[in-house]
């Protein structure tokens, strides 16, 4: 389907599902900003797609930063359709062995710039009279994990910051969806703590970026009738 007219925000879109969902939404037509805080990646994306993307640095714990990337959007563009809130951070280690830093860090990336990304892009979605914002949480947004409780407490956040923020945007014609990806081969974890963690669960296959993407793509494609509220993509064999 084309969407030569749709105009795209994806944050932490320099590596994993934020760069699959960027190429995946340019290649179907779309008008995509790359938002994360590696420009050089980004301009990579832009130079593979030099009509379609436009690579903007920033740093969603930022406030500032946010607010002057969606200008730059909203100042080439005039909308923003689609936003993706994707950049995350994560922090494996028991919790009394973590420094306050990593909470930190977790809560103004994961949740904090989401928040952020939202007061800067739903005024314009409800002045357009339509929209869709796709929040990227976590299967551990639903069941909780040790050794990784403020990033679980940050995607039960957004898990129910979604929810609520979908009941209350629905009637203005702004969509919200939540989506839940299970173990997923990115940037972050470390490759060999992401090997022992596919390894202890079980999962013989883990997905990939352009899983998620997929998924993203089939949740901004269903009609304006239908929002698909959550949807969770897992390994096939991933219990949790």
């Amino acid at each position: 389907m084309e969407n030569a007219q749709k105009v795209a925000l994806v944050t932490g879109a320099s590596s994993g599902i934020g760069w699959a969902t960027a190429k995946l939404l340019a290649g179907h037509g779309y008008f995509v900003a790359a938002a994360a805080r590696r420009l050089d990646r980004l301009e990579r994306l832009a130079r593979e797609f030099p009509d379609k993307v436009l690579a903007l640095q920033c740093d969603v714990a930022d406030e500032r930063q946010v607010r002057a990337a969606v200008h730059k959007v909203l100042e080439r563009w005039g909308k923003i359709d689609v936003l993706v809130n994707n950049a995350g951070i994560m922090r494996v280690a028991p919790f009394l062995d973590q420094p306050e830093s990593n909470d930190r860090l977790q809560v103004e990336t994961n949740l904090l710039g989401v928040i952020y990304m939202l007061r800067a892009v739903l005024p314009a979605m409800v002045k357009q009279g339509s929209g869709t914002v796709v929040n990227v949480a976590s299967v551990l947004g639903r069941v909780a994990r040790p050794m990784a409780a403020v990033y679980t407490a940050t995607k039960w956040g957004i898990v129910g910051f979604t929810d609520a923020l979908r009941k209350e945007f629905g009637k203005k014609n702004v969509r919200f969806i939540c989506v839940e990806p299970g173990m997923v081969r990115t940037e972050l974890h470390p490759r060999q703590e992401f090997e022992n963690a596919i390894r202890s669960a079980g999962v013989e296959e883990p997905l990939e970026p352009e899983d998620i993407a997929s998924a993203i793509l089939y949740c901004l494609e269903q009609p304006k009738r239908v929002t698909v509220a959550e949807i969770t993509v897992r390994p096939a064999t991933q219990e949790m």
